[in-house]
């Protein structure tokens, strides 16, 4: 009788295959190969959190945190304060995802973290107030 196959994912998505897990976390913004190649294959039965170090820049909650954090792919930094895991994000953040992908991201994934969006400047502002008033 074989012996029984590694299940590959985590309890919400399983694979046949090590490569359809890698594949399938690149996509969703994760460098899981590089993961491994540095600590071994994560045991994900229940779910388990994988560090920032390898979220990609197109992760929604790419942080400072991350390998490939840099000067042209700034990460968002989390913070724990008073308890809570605060996502303070980065303009990098918004400008990939949008304020409200990052807001319905938070309102049903991240439900126990809050998020900070970046300051806009007065002008800013104003040139969105503008623009949703029908103006150029």
């Amino acid at each position: 009788m074989p012996e029984k196959l590694p299940i590959f994912g985590n309890k919400n998505k399983q694979y046949d295959t090590l490569k359809e897990w890698i594949d399938a976390e690149k996509g969703a913004g994760y460098d899981l190969e590089g993961y491994i190649k540095k600590h071994g294959i994560p045991d994900q039965s229940k779910g388990q959190h994988l560090s920032d170090e390898f979220k990609l820049p197109n992760h929604i909650t790419f942080s400072s945190d991350s390998k490939y954090h840099s000067p042209e792919t700034p990460g968002g930094d989390w913070k724990k304060e008073n308890g809570k895991w605060n996502f303070y994000a980065s303009d990098y953040n918004v400008k990939v995802h949008g304020e409200k992908g990052l807001q319905d991201y938070f309102n049903n994934s991240e439900k126990n973290s809050v998020l900070h969006l970046p300051q806009k400047t007065f002008e800013e502002s104003f040139d969105e107030a503008i623009k949703a008033l029908g103006g150029q």
